[in-house]
């Protein structure tokens, strides 16, 4: 019975003080930058999703087991949820951005491999400022209303159609943000 226990425990303290560090840190942040309160759940998931990508691919691993390593534990989560929270369980659109959200984490994380900038944060509000990583549920252009229990596997398939096109715009919105960031740069310093 003891190792059983303690084998439990194994499996799920870490990822425990993993979720509840990046808690934490995201509530920090949210007071720090005075941002909306919608942001905190979205900078829990696109910054957990943005860091293990980036752990990942300093480990050695290729782009694609990187992504679909973190694409899945974002899945096992979000499936977990469904049977641990207690209170008000995750609608399907509730699923839904918070799996757009780990993949916007990576398209920043994957977009950083290759460019500069402040950090995570800034380049994470700025997408929430365009739409991209999702702040509400409302923000995925659509709703269901009177709903009773979640869709996991709608859910998941609603991701998996969109995931590209979800990194594509984060490369996108990030690269005309360098853009102007760099005109700017290059205004102040004389240059045209």
């Amino acid at each position: 019975m003891r190792k059983l226990l303690a084998l439990a425990l194994l499996i799920v303290l870490p990822p425990l003080a993993f979720y509840g560090w990046f808690e934490v840190s995201v509530r920090r942040i949210v007071t720090e930058q005075g941002l909306d309160g919608s942001y905190r759940n979205a900078l829990k998931h696109a910054s957990t999703s943005s860091y293990l990508y980036s752990g990942l691919r300093l480990l050695g691993l290729s782009e694609a087991i990187a992504e679909e390593m973190v694409v899945r534990c974002g899945m096992v989560n979000e499936f977990a949820e469904l049977y641990v929270k207690r209170g008000k369980p995750d609608t399907t659109l509730e699923i839904m951005k918070d799996l757009q959200n780990n993949m916007v984490g990576i398209g920043v994380a994957r977009w950083l491999e290759n460019n500069s900038a402040e950090t995570r944060v800034t380049l994470f509000v700025v997408l929430g400022q365009q739409g991209i990583l999702a702040l509400s549920q409302n923000t995925l252009g659509f709703s269901v209303s009177g709903e009773s229990a979640a869709d996991y596997p709608g859910a998941k398939n609603w991701f998996m159609t969109r995931r590209e096109q979800i990194d594509r715009d984060v490369q996108s919105a990030l690269d005309i943000v360098a853009r102007r960031q760099g005109n700017l740069i290059g205004e102040s310093r004389g240059e045209r």
